[in-house]
């Protein structure tokens, strides 16, 4: 249970958050504060949670971040730090070690050459640049749901924890889409196949325009 409130409050809010978006432009680094406490039976309750609804999915709506996905029931909202900018979508799992942000950015943020490539080895180098001893496996080219996009494996350590994560980056048709998966190294061979799924299933929308 500890190394689960590490693994969402300590090191990714403490980086990830900042570079994603903050890659067009520099900030101050966040210092997050994590409590990482709990009970017993409150573990157990969330073990019975995660097995008894592993295989049941909700549907995530962010129609001001132009996309939805589905999840897995027992995953829950959750808040990795604190800032003006949070991510569009925050959730995951304490009990399954199991966490994701979604981050949505205009396509017109970028120049007109920034394509899917483009984008997922922009973020992918600065991501791996925060890890200590970082390795990154080859991009690979994806196609989910009409977008084109990448995606890449990272490993590393950081403040002393080991973490593995699961980089997708999808170019749609006005936004790019950052999904970060991230769990502990014993978990991967249970939570790999999780977010390989859950990252098909993320479907863009269209943005309504204020009107005159």
């Amino acid at each position: 249970m500890f190394l689960g409130f590490a693994l969402m409050a300590g090191l990714p809010t403490l980086f990830i958050i900042s570079i994603v978006r903050g890659i067009r432009r520099k900030s101050t680094p966040w210092t997050i504060t994590a409590v990482a406490t709990g009970l017993l039976g409150f573990g157990m309750v969330g073990l019975l949670n995660y097995y008894g609804a592993k295989t049941t999915t909700e549907t995530i709506s962010r129609p001001e971040a132009a996309f939805t996905i589905d999840v897995p029931m027992h995953w829950r909202e959750l808040y990795f730090g604190l800032g003006s900018e949070p991510a569009d979508l925050e959730v995951g799992s304490h009990a399954s070690q199991e966490y994701l942000m979604v981050i949505s950015e205009p396509r017109a943020d970028y120049d007109g050459e920034m394509d899917a490539a483009g984008y997922a080895q922009l973020v992918s180098d600065a991501i791996l640049e925060f890890f200590k001893d970082g390795r990154r496996s080859e991009l690979t080219p994806i196609a989910v749901n009409g977008m084109s996009g990448w995606k890449c494996e990272i490993q590393g350590s950081r403040n002393g924890v080991r973490l593995h994560y699961l980089v997708t980056l999808l170019e749609g048709e006005d936004h790019f889409f950052q999904l970060v998966f991230w769990t502990s190294p014993s978990k991967v061979a249970v939570a790999l196949p999780v977010f390989e799924e859950v990252a098909t299933t993320l479907r863009q929308t269209t943005v309504e325009k204020p009107g005159p």
